[in-house]
Formats: C-alpha cells, structure tokens, sequence
C-alpha cells in the first residue's frame, strides 16, 4: 500500500512538473443577460462577459455592407449634392438658384425613402410642403440674414423629415430634442464611413466605374512627369511659357480655387448627407429613442433633493418682486407711452432692454434647468414645483411686455431699423415659448413640444415671408412723409449719420438689402437730398451687379436691376 502510494505521489509530481502537460483552469463565462450591457458594450453584440461585468472580448466588427443600385447611385448624388449645398447655400445664396438646389434636395431624399419601401403618411407630407415652401424663400427676398436663417431651418427640417419617415410612429416625439439629436448626429456621423465603400463597390461592379477609377490613377501619376516637362519647355520657348503661364493663371484664378476648396468640402458633407439617408432607412428597433428610454435617463439624473431646488430659486423671486414694486412707474410709463421725467425716447427705449432680453433667457433657462433635475414624483408634477415655474414666467411675461412696449415707444418716434425688428420677433417667440410652459403646469399630458414646434414654424414663417427690409422701407418712408416719425435718422446709437433727417433715413435704407431699395426707388427716393443726382450707394449696387450676375437671381434684385436701367 505504501509503494502504491509513493508511486501515485511521484506519478502527481512529475505530471505537475511537465510543462506540456499543465492544463490551464477553465475561466468561468457568462452571456449577458437580454436588454442588459455591461461596460457600455450592448448586448446585441454578442460579447462573452466575466462575473464582474468586464467584456472579456472586444465587440464583433461590422460586416460588409452590400448596397442595393438605388444606393450605388445615391453614393455619388449625394457628393454632388453637397458640392450644391457648400456652394449655393453655404458661399453665396443666389436666390432661384438656391431654391432650386433645396428643391432637389428634399426630392431626392423623399424618391430614396420611397424606393426604399419607406410610405409617407399625412405628416410627413406636411413636413415636406413645408421644405418646399420655405425654399421659396431665397427667391423672395435679398435678405442674407434671413436666407442664412432659412438654411440652417431647411437642414433641419430635411433631417427631421428623413428621420419620421424611417420611424413607425409620424408624430412629433415627446422628447424631440433627444429624438433630433440622434437623427441629426449619432446615427449619420457613424455610417459616414459608407459612402466611400458604395462608390467603390459601385466602381468595381460597373466598366465606366473600373476605367474612371484608371483614369484617375494615371492622372495622379502624371502630375509630376507633367510638372517637369513643362517647366523645361517653358524655359526653352518663350511662346510655350506666355501660353503656359496664362493657363495656370486661369487654373489658378480665384474663383477655380474656391471651387476646388468647395470640392474638397463636398466630401465629407456628401459622407454626411449619405450616412443620414442610409441611416434614416436602415434603422436597429433597439435602438431606438423611446419615451421610457428617456424617462429612465431623466430619472438618473433628477438626483438633487427639492428643498435645494426652492431654497435656490426663492431669492430670484423675491428679488423679482422687489424689482417690480420699486419700479412700479418706470414700467406703467413704458405700458401708457408716456415718458418719464429726465428721460429721451432714445434713453428710456434702450436703457435695461438688452438687460430686460438677457433676464427672459435667463429665466428660460432656470425653469428648464429645475424641471429636469427637480424630482417629479410620480406623473403628477410637486405643486412647488409648478408654483415656481408659474412664478418665474409670469415676471418674465411682465419683463417681455415690458420691453416691447418700450421698443414701440421707440419705434414710434425713431422708425424701424434692423435690430428692432429681430428682437421684436424674438421677444415674441419667447412670449409663446413661456406661455406654453406656464400651461404645461396646469396639463400634464399637454404635448408642449408639439405645439412648441408648431408655433415655431409659424413665427419663423412670418419673419421670412414678410421680408422684414421690405416693411422696414414702406413704415419708414410713409411715417415720415406724415410727419409721425419727428426724428426719423437722428438716433446716433444704431449708426453714423448727419443732421438732415431726410437724406440719414434714405441713406439707412440703401444700406439694407435690395427687398427696401425696390420700395426705395418705387416711392421715387432716387434724389431725395434735393442734389438731383443718384446717391453713391445706388451706383455702387450697380455696379455690384456686373460684378456678380448671380446675385441678382430673386425678385427683388430683378425689380431694383430693372428700375436703375
């Protein structure tokens, strides 16, 4: 017994010290559980986990992507497309020119999703009336302000419009911003890496494909062979180097260089501008941004007790309060119209209304702040905490008339200018925006993002369609013919001007786009100074017209080109 035991002890001694036959522990794994990922590695990923949650392998690389032809195709439509966009919208903004390129970029995304099986329903045509609409825009008016505006609402409404019409539900989402942001960022930026691969499968699958990507290998070969021989020819011919030298000049002239910079920026817009219809179509269910998902990411973040939250915003109402009864008169003057005593139109108008538009988007941003870290406590709201938002709008209500009121006292008296119709507009944005808040407290289940979206649309809408220089230029000219505008061109604090009020009015107006100098000329201002001769500034226009043609493609400008012969 004993040797039989020594032999199993030496048998187990010399098997532990064989290195060949060290056999290692098997490693416990575990599969992570449905609709749960660890490390932030999502499950559908397949990765294999160890018991304290730490992915024991990196996730499966993306497989291929075989593209359908409509794909194929749009890969290259869409480089051209952006190649329009940076060059019509983001340069220079022509007018019919520029509509038509938003025209052809809403229909061109509306043909891929249809083809691609995506139906449109009632809202999602609206959405798309819509983006026509608001094209017409830059054929309507010469306002660079307001077409640079209409362009970034465009882009957003073409995202939002590619993003319902891949989704089940059409609605606006209760949680637009959430919804916009990973149509608009997380689901493009990450297939930007597809265009590149369908036009090079594209190339592969056809002969035209094959003999252009050729072609363009033998031309990159050639630059410096071609760079060498030319440099030498033209030092043995003078001939060949007057020639050559005036085709580089052509080559290298401004406007081929803008081009080629646009080309250049075309690429990654157009990787952009497929990604997010690839995307738009090719969506992952599990993915997607739903009520409960940004339910469950508010909650995590509601973590700071209430009382933290009133304690913090009771002193800004108190203060608020304080405001109000120490200025009790100041602000009844501004709502009567009268002036207070020691003040100008132009001192009381100005003083506090930049400060009065800074506290309404302070107070915004209050109340959005203590309603998402506020804990709600259920689907019904704290009464504390909609009595502090009803508080907070409320002054912000009276602190928004307030201000109107005093910049119509102004404008009554001084005309309209520029910045007094934006922030006008503005201010009544925020008015909607407050009012809507203020009824949310009072219905829970009031879809504020909806009509938040609506009255946008709306607002924005007017401010576009009413060309703001155009009114600016009838209010002016016919309030001051009637004697109701006393100091019309006197206010020094918006631009320079001299004392004759008639020609610093007129001289404001040639400043502005050609949407006032058509009612400029129409009213027959062309010599209003009593010189009889046409101001600078007309001949300047002019001759900016010669210069560049294409700025003259929208109505206004045809009016004010036709009018000055």
């Amino acid at each position: 017994m004993e040797e039989n035991r020594d032999n199993i002890q030496n048998t187990t001694d010399e098997q532990q010290c064989a290195p060949e036959t060290i056999q290692p522990m098997p490693q416990p794994q575990m599969q992570a559980p449905p609709n749960t990922a660890y490390m932030g590695v999502p499950p559908q990923y397949g990765a294999v986990y160890t018991p304290y949650g730490v992915p024991a392998a990196a996730a499966k690389p993306k497989k291929k992507v075989e593209f359908t032809p409509l794909e194929l195709g749009y890969s290259f439509a869409a480089f051209l497309m952006a190649f329009l966009l940076i060059r019509y919208a983001v340069c220079s903004q022509t007018g019919f020119v520029t509509t038509a390129v938003f025209i052809a970029l809403f229909t061109g995304g509306l043909i891929f999703m249809k083809k691609s099986g995506a139906k449109a329903d009632g809202r999602t045509k609206l959405t798309a009336g819509i983006g026509y609409l608001f094209s017409l825009v830059y054929s309507i008016t010469a306002n660079e302000f307001i077409k640079g505006l209409d362009s970034v609402f465009l882009c957003m409404v073409f995202i939002y419009l590619l993003d319902r019409l891949g989704a089940e539900d059409r609605r606006i989402p209760r949680f637009l911003p959430f919804v916009f942001a990973k149509a608009a960022l997380e689901r493009p930026l990450s297939n930007m890496e597809l265009m590149p691969s369908a036009v090079s499968q594209s190339a592969k699958k056809t002969s035209f494909g094959k003999n252009v990507g050729l072609a363009v290998i033998g031309l990159i070969a050639a630059v410096i062979p071609t760079l060498v021989v030319g440099s030498l020819l033209m030092s043995a011919d003078s001939g060949v180097e007057e020639m050559l030298g005036s085709i580089i000049e052509q080559v290298f002239s401004e406007d081929l260089v803008a081009m080629g910079i646009q080309l250049i920026l075309a690429v990654p817009l157009g990787c952009y501008i497929f990604g997010l219809l690839f995307s738009a179509f090719h969506r992952d269910p599990q993915n997607e941004v739903t009520d409960d998902v940004c339910e469950v990411k508010l909650a995590a973040a509601r973590k700071l007790h209430n009382m933290v939250i009133y304690a913090a915003v009771t002193p800004i109402c108190l203060l608020y309060t304080l405001f109000f009864i120490s200025q009790t008169n100041y602000l009844l003057s501004a709502f009567s119209g009268t002036l207070p005593e020691g003040f100008s139109y132009s001192e009381f108008a100005r003083r506090g209304f930049f400060e009065l538009l800074a506290i309404a988007l302070i107070n915004l941003g209050i109340i959005l702040l203590i309603n998402l870290i506020a804990k709600q406590g259920g689907k019904n709201k704290p009464a504390a905490l909609r009595v502090y938002t009803m508080l907070i709008g409320f002054f912000t209500l009276v602190v928004i008339a307030s201000a109107l009121s005093k910049m119509a006292m102004y404008i009554s008296v001084y005309g309209l200018t520029r910045l007094r119709v934006y922030t006008g507009w503005f201010m009544v944005l925020c008015a909607f925006i407050f009012l809507m808040i203020m009824i949310k407290q009072f219905r829970s289940g009031f879809a504020i993002w909806r009509y938040l979206t609506a009255v946008f649309v709306v607002m924005f809408g007017l401010l576009c369609f009413s060309r703001p220089d155009d009114i600016i230029a009838r209010y002016n000219i016919n309030m001051s013919r009637a004697g109701r505008l006393p100091e019309y061109g006197m206010d020094t604090s918006e631009r320079d001007i001299t004392q004759n009020y008639s020609k610093n009015g007129d001289d404001y107006l040639l400043t502005l786009s050609d949407d006032a100098v058509a009612v400029y000329l129409g009213y027959g201002c062309e010599t209003a100074d009593g010189s009889g001769k046409e101001p600078e500034k007309l001949t300047d226009r002019r001759n900016a017209y010669r210069r560049d043609p294409l700025s003259m493609f929208n109505i206004s400008s045809l009016i004010v080109r036709s009018r000055l012969g």
